[in-house]
């Protein structure tokens, strides 16, 4: 039709370059000269012809397919759940293995040979499904070599079983048949821990690239349940460099329920010392004191306070973090006091105070920050309103104000925030015989009652060094409830250790007024005698002599 002009669009390739060539003849009619040089748009529609195709199919090939966050949130999902069945997988083939040894010199050769087959026969088909659990288009060759490996192994357990005999008379004895199932046994558990760290790696990627906050949410937590669950599973994490990849993602401007996520699963890993060494490695100490100094909200802090109070706690080696919190010593213990000031629970006041105790314990420069930022004033006021309301924060604040009082800059601030009228409260902590807790809750609970007496008492003796403090202690009767524990076992709740304590106190304050308080009685049964005789006399225990 006339007065229709079509595009390169409308046009096939045949089409295409009969339209080309003719409007370079065109183009060269008009300008004169048959050399398309002379004509610069003719020359590139020339070169165009030929590249065009190559051009086209470089943009496609270079084009990805981008899933939506729901797609790939899912496939996080089955990636755990494919960790969880490959776990519970191993675990029934391994249960085969105990079973087979176990019977090796007691049943039936039949029944024997049988089991044998049942075993090669589970870790085969593992081995030819691995695919099941793996997100690839082929096996990979680490894992793929140790497949071979098991195989090898299941064979030559085969060939043996087939000619096994117990006497070793002839045929195959028991030696090399529990030679073969050990080395077979070591090939799978290297094989399913290959197929675990590609699994887990593969979760990791999903967290370090995720497109989409839904979807970094949904990996955090899927990760989060694998390590609560599933203790194994947290080594792999730690080799596959998952605590670099979670401060990273404590460290980038989100939102703070990801944080909370990440924060929760670094505590998990946090409790062999293995995952603290690799996580002070990875930056962690000043992730965590950026947090706390942030406006993260409360929340965020509560769980950097957790991880805190766990890396620190005296009953793990803490000597490779000296190096990080001295650094940051100051900024953490500014910020854990504040914390304690805007703790809206007795929970987050609990994980405030358990890292303030920790720390303590860690340098001697502790208490000169305490003093800075009145921490006494903090957690005596916390205490008083009911914050301390279990006897694990009750005791926390007990260890912090034993160690502060032994610091002259602390000792005056303790004072002057009531705190001796808190540690005499402290000592009122006794075990009820109720019907209704269990023995072992009974026994954690007397050894929490125990441990804040023993606490309080020693923070009073500290106190008790000074006759300032000693005469402020004597004022509130702080003399007679010592006496009191030393005569009344069930309030000391039978402990030893407990009445050693006040013993020591309450010698130490009689050597600024011994009669102050004191009944005549007290100073001859409980002052005057040697130690051991008092605590012998209170403790109502005879010497024996053999």
């Amino acid at each position: 039709m006339q007065g229709v002009v079509r595009t390169p669009r409308q046009l096939n390739n045949s089409a295409l370059n009969q339209w080309l060539n003719q409007s370079i003849s065109e183009t060269n009619k008009h300008s004169g000269t048959t050399d398309c040089m002379a004509d610069p748009v003719g020359r590139w529609m020339q070169d165009v012809r030929v590249m065009i195709e190559l051009e086209c199919m470089c943009v496609l090939q270079a084009k990805t397919f981008q899933s939506s966050a729901v797609d790939m949130a899912k496939l996080s999902r089955h990636k755990k759940s494919n960790i969880i069945r490959l776990r519970q997988k191993v675990c029934e083939i391994s249960a085969d293995f105990v079973n087979f040894y176990n019977n090796l010199d007691s049943t039936d050769l039949k029944d024997i040979r049988k089991l044998a087959i049942r075993l090669t026969n589970q870790i085969e088909k593992l081995v030819r499904n691995c695919l099941d659990f793996l997100y690839a288009q082929s096996v990979p060759f680490s894992i793929s070599e140790k497949q071979e490996q098991v195989r090898r192994q299941s064979s030559m357990l085969l060939c043996h079983m087939e000619n096994f005999n117990r006497e070793g008379s002839f045929g195959t004895g028991v030696v090399p048949v529990l030679k073969t199932l050990s080395s077979l046994g070591h090939a799978f558990a290297g094989l399913a821990e290959t197929i675990q760290s590609n699994l887990v790696r593969s979760l990791l990627e999903d967290i370090q690239g995720s497109a989409s906050m839904y979807h970094l949410r949904v990996a955090l937590q899927s990760l989060q349940s694998l390590t609560t669950d599933y203790k194994e599973i947290s080594n792999i994490i730690i080799k596959e460099d998952g605590l670099q990849i979670l401060c990273q993602i404590c460290s980038i401007n989100n939102v703070d329920a990801m944080k909370v996520d990440a924060l929760r699963t670094i505590g998990v890993l946090c409790e062999t010392q293995e995952a603290r060494i690799e996580f002070e490695k990875a930056n962690g100490i000043p992730v965590l004191a950026h947090l706390l100094s942030s406006e993260s909200s409360i929340e965020v802090k509560a769980e950097v306070a957790r991880i805190l109070a766990q890396i620190t706690s005296p009953n793990v080696d803490s000597i490779h973090h000296l190096i990080g919190f001295i650094e940051y010593l100051d900024d953490l213990l500014r910020e854990l006091t504040e914390l304690c000031k805007l703790a809206p629970s007795p929970s987050v006041f609990m994980v405030a105070t358990a890292a303030i105790s920790n720390i303590t314990f860690m340098d001697s420069m502790s208490c000169d920050y305490l003093a800075t930022y009145n921490t006494a004033e903090a957690l005596l006021s916390g205490c008083k309103s009911g914050k301390a309301e279990s006897l694990y924060c009750k005791d926390q604040i007990a260890t912090t104000l034993a160690n502060m009082v032994s610091s002259k800059a602390c000792r005056q601030q303790v004072i002057d925030a009531d705190g001796v009228r808190v540690l005499l409260n402290l000592l009122d902590e006794a075990v009820l015989p109720l019907k209704s807790i269990n023995q072992e809750d009974l026994r954690r609970m007397h050894e929490l009652c125990e441990s804040v007496q023993q606490k309080a008492l020693i923070a009073l003796g500290r106190l008790a060094q000074t006759k300032t403090s000693a005469m402020v202690i004597i004022e509130i009767q702080g003399a007679k409830r010592l006496a009191d524990l030393c005569y009344n076992s069930l309030e000391r709740n039978n402990s030893d250790s407990v009445l050693l304590a006040s013993l020591v106190a309450l010698r130490r304050l009689s050597t600024f007024n011994a009669s102050s308080g004191l009944d005549d009685m007290v100073i001859e049964q409980l002052i005057k005698p040697r130690i051991t005789d008092s605590f012998l006399f209170c403790s109502k225990e005879k010497e024996s002599f053999v």
